[in-house]
């Protein structure tokens, strides 16, 4: 009976997989520069401010089975107002190839984002470095890079996480595809783990167009096997409130939560950076954004609300620094 129950169960996603999904012809908008560093290659995407004099630069990081695309939305009004983007590509992802063939875990992608970082500013890609963004899994590095983020470059006025995924907030439904990522990769053809990470991301989904984007985005670019198996395993063994940060970088933090993630819980989430937060006399109620009518990819649904919160902290610091700089002459 349960052998039964298997079989039929499997069918049933299979069927709504390849009915729900087609398979898009899309155009992929290509790295626009690489970099080299000790922990591999990186490539990323350079979404430049429509602005004479850039005003600065925010780095972005994306979340699992995403690539640089997913910041598409979100870069657009932030280069209006004037910054530049760089939204890089994770190992794995978009090209970026680490030099360690295991280097596909969360912990790996730290080391990753830090030397990018350091790279990217010797080479005077960067020049003024005011925020890094990190989206779900993609959160959780930049969490986690953060300390050494604000100790490297001072200069940065912004850690934003959204929607950050780590392993003790995940939901029930997110949970479940780590038993099938393993499934998927001993047994099953590539498609099969493309089918589940799109009924897993695209099915709680109403906004079309962000649904669109995803069914490209996901079909189309989804990592390999080995790659997205690598990062559900490292992941599920995040637990956020052991994190130790740097003051410093909690002073920084800001978070974006959705009501209604169905990937991350909105409420564990919300309350882990609150705690987090009031646990080093950081926490202020303006450094969080609530999304009540979006879910887990807000950039794609909300950019424009993002972007106003994101310019309105930076904005804040930027007054608060000049103010502490008057008082210091």
């Amino acid at each position: 009976m349960t052998l039964i129950l298997g079989i039929v169960t499997a069918l049933v996603v299979l069927v709504l997989g390849l009915l729900f999904f087609s398979r898009p012809r899309t155009s992929f908008s290509h790295p626009t520069a690489d970099i080299e560093t000790t922990a591999g290659r990186t490539t990323l995407y350079h979404y430049r401010a429509k602005h004479p004099q850039g005003i600065g630069v925010i780095v972005m990081v994306h979340g699992f089975c995403e690539n640089h695309m997913y910041f598409e939305n979100l870069a657009e009004p932030l280069t209006e107002a004037g910054f530049d983007c760089m939204a890089i590509n994770l190992f794995g992802y978009g090209g970026s190839m680490p030099n360690a063939t295991d280097a596909y875990t969360v912990e790996a992608y730290v080391q990753q984002v830090r030397e990018a970082l350091l790279e990217l500013e010797r080479l005077q890609m960067i020049k003024n470095l005011v925020a890094v963004w990190g989206h779900s899994m993609g959160g959780a590095v930049v969490y986690l890079s953060a300390s050494e983020i604000i100790r490297s470059h001072p200069e940065v006025k912004g850690i934003f996480l959204e929607n950050p995924g780590f392993g003790n907030n995940l939901t029930l439904l997110a949970k479940l595809s780590k038993p099938f990522s393993v499934l998927a990769n001993l047994n099953g053809p590539r498609y099969l783990l493309q089918i589940f990470v799109n009924l897993l991301f695209a099915w709680p989904i109403k906004d079309n167009a962000a649904k669109s984007f995803l069914k490209r985005l996901l079909i189309n670019h989804a990592p390999r096997k080995h790659v997205a198996l690598a990062n559900v395993k490292s992941n599920a063994k995040l637990d956020f409130s052991t994190q130790n940060v740097s003051e410093s970088a909690l002073k920084k933090l800001y978070a974006i939560f959705s009501e209604n993630d169905k990937i991350v819980s909105f409420r564990k989430a919300r309350r882990q950076v609150i705690d987090k937060l009031r646990e080093h006399s950081a926490f202020a109620e303006d450094k969080l954004l609530t999304l009540p009518k979006t879910d887990h990819f807000a950039s794609l649904q909300s950019p424009n609300e993002l972007a106003a919160f994101a310019l309105k902290q930076l904005e804040e610091e930027n007054a608060g620094v000049h103010s502490e700089s008057l008082q210091g002459n």
